[in-house]
């Protein structure tokens, strides 16, 4: 922090003939004096640093935000009132961020505290955010620290490999030819710019296998085992204990950021870690401070002092001692020496160009089967029709089948509601229940809202026009890291709205792009359902129509159709 300083000035006073007594007086009283001009001198030099000083607010990666908090209560007093400014560190998780961003509502962070500054782990996130629409976010920020991402791997396992002989990726991984032991895992790469990286590492580094693609799909396949939504909780996974039973039974490695392994081994944990670093890594953590566009002008002023204060050798000393290179990749004095890490410069990484990135998450998504699906849920009157034989509904079976299904997607998976009938109070014929997203976050949200759809009484089943806009919705918000399908469940056919068949199937085949692909998924309950048209729907988006014609079997047939939209051909075969 910075300041001013005020002082008092003094003047002399003329010199008169003096008495003991006088002179004893005006001893008191100049003691008197004194004192309180001591007192006022020490209370202006020790009280407030600024009367308003300029402030800029940064929001921050959790793991640097230490780091940042040394650099901050480090900071000396300044001397002119040009410095006359404070930054305060506030730690966010990026995405978190980055959902505050493009969606206000759902990130967490208020108007009221949104920052003026943002220092995300990756530039991954910046661009995760424009991709999103917000356009107006800078494409880059400028690097204040640097991190690679190596294969953290536990020291048992890297001595039975070899350790402290050099140890590379491939024979952590292990290939056909030489399978490894050990179990790894990976943090989900639609989510994290670590899992991410490890998956573009192991893509590069089994380029050199005997079979490059089949070993590629091998380690890959084992990553998926044991996926976390983000990084940090695969710490969670590892032995807490040396026992050999417990080390071959538990999460072995994963990839992981130099940082956050050297602060774990700072822990002093059972069972530390051992870097492993790869001849062609993937892309580093930046942590890259950006400017957001919000921020006023004053606010942008003195985020220039703040970069300008965090690129400082001091500030670089507080970041090295706590794991992070410097934006150019050097370690330099003060930086740990533990868990083999390399004291060399490490070259930064950047992240490939989109459409890599794009093709890479493509196969992880067949791997790992995990979807982005927005399930759209026919609530026509029709729907609260007794079924024969039972004492429930179509409604009743459709919440148990939805509620059911939830429980087959891993918690990466992405799914949000909407439900549909002509006659909705809103005027359109469809209305959102749930905003499409993560399970871990919304999963209870999503069973809840499940629980207390009703039929509407009167509604007609206005299938055309709710397919177009649901199509349109998951079309904006397509997502590479995913499969991405549209999820139609309808106990009739279409007989409300706007649109015709073929003028529906016309602006389907306009929307349909092959190289992001969006399928509909049609289940159809009942007698009443129309087999061709939600074939000819389907079909046109490369989807698939199910049809159960006898509605006690509704939850085969659901449960038949979400184990079909989360295996994309031919990564998915014998799981």
């Amino acid at each position: 922090m910075s300041g001013r300083h005020r002082f008092i000035r003094w003047s002399r006073l003329p010199q008169r003939a003096r008495t003991p007594l006088a002179l004893v007086a005006s001893g008191v009283v100049l003691t008197i004096v004194a004192w309180f001009s001591y007192q006022y001198l020490v209370g202006e030099l020790s009280g407030p640093v600024c009367d308003s000083p300029a402030a800029v607010e940064i929001a921050a990666a959790p793991e640097i935000v230490p780091a940042l908090t040394d650099v901050v209560n480090d900071l000396p007093p300044a001397e002119t009132a040009e410095n006359c400014w404070r930054m305060t560190i506030t730690s966010y998780e990026p995405e978190q961020v980055s959902v505050s961003l493009t969606r206000p509502s759902e990130g967490g962070v208020s108007a009221d505290t949104r920052p003026d500054v943002w220092i995300p782990d990756s530039t991954y996130w910046l661009r995760h955010a424009r991709a999103n629409g917000h356009l107006d976010l800078p494409e880059q920020g400028a690097s204040i620290a640097n991190s690679p991402v190596v294969l953290a791997l536990v020291e048992p396992a890297a001595r039975k490999l070899g350790w402290p002989r050099k140890l590379d990726w491939k024979m952590v991984l292990g290939t056909e030819k030489n399978p490894s032991p050990v179990r790894t895992g990976v943090a989900d790469p639609g989510h994290s710019p670590v899992g991410l990286s490890g998956l573009i590492t192991t893509q590069q580094v089994m380029g050199s296998s005997e079979h490059p693609e089949r070993d590629r799909i091998k380690a890959l396949r084992e990553m998926s085992k044991n996926v976390s939504v983000v990084a940090p909780d695969l710490f969670g996974k590892l032995p807490q204990n040396d026992d050999p039973t417990t080390i071959s039974t538990s999460l072995g490695a994963f990839p992981a950021s130099e940082q956050s392994v050297l602060s774990y081994n700072s822990r002093a944990p059972a069972v530390p870690l051992v870097n492993v670093y790869a001849e062609q890594p993937g892309p580093s953590l930046d942590y890259p401070f950006t400017v957001l566009p919000h921020a006023s002008k004053k606010a942008r002023a003195t985020a220039k002092q703040a970069l300008k204060t965090l690129l400082s050798a001091d500030a670089r000393q507080s970041l090295r001692s706590r794991g992070f290179r410097t934006p150019s990749g050097a370690a330099g004095p003060g930086f740990p020496n533990t868990g083999a890490v390399l004291q060399r410069t490490v070259a930064p990484v950047p992240l490939p160009q989109q459409d890599q990135v794009d093709d890479l998450l493509t196969v992880w998504t067949g791997i790992n089967r995990s979807g982005r699906i927005l399930t759209v849920i026919d609530v026509s009157g029709s729907m609260a029709d007794i079924v024969p034989g039972t004492d429930q509904s179509l409604m009743d079976m459709t919440r148990i089948a939805v509620i059911q299904g939830l429980n087959l997607f891993r918690d990466t998976t992405e799914v949000g509601a909407w439900i549909f009938a002509s006659n909705l109070e809103d005027g359109r014929p469809y209305r959102e229940l749930v905003p499409t997203g993560p399970l871990y976050a919304n999963k209870q949200q999503l069973m809840a809202a499940a629980g207390r759809v009703q039929a509407v009484q009167g509604g007609g089943t206005a299938l055309y026009d709710t397919t177009l806009a649901a199509y349109q919705t998951a079309r904006k918000s397509w997502d590479p890291a995913r499969i991405n399908v549209v999820l139609v469940i309808a106990d009739g056919e279409n007989n409300a709205g706007q649109l015709s068949r073929e003028q529906l199937l016309a602006k389907l085949k306009k929307l349909r792009d092959p190289k992001r692909p969006l399928a509909i998924i049609n289940i159809g309950l009942g007698p009443g359902v129309n087999k061709a048209e939600l074939d000819a729907i389907s079909k046109g988006t490369g989807g698939q129509a199910f049809v159960a014609r006898d509605p006690t079997k509704m939850q085969e047939v659901f449960l038949s159709a979400l184990a079909k939209l989360t295996c994309v051909p031919p990564h998915c075969e014998n799981t």
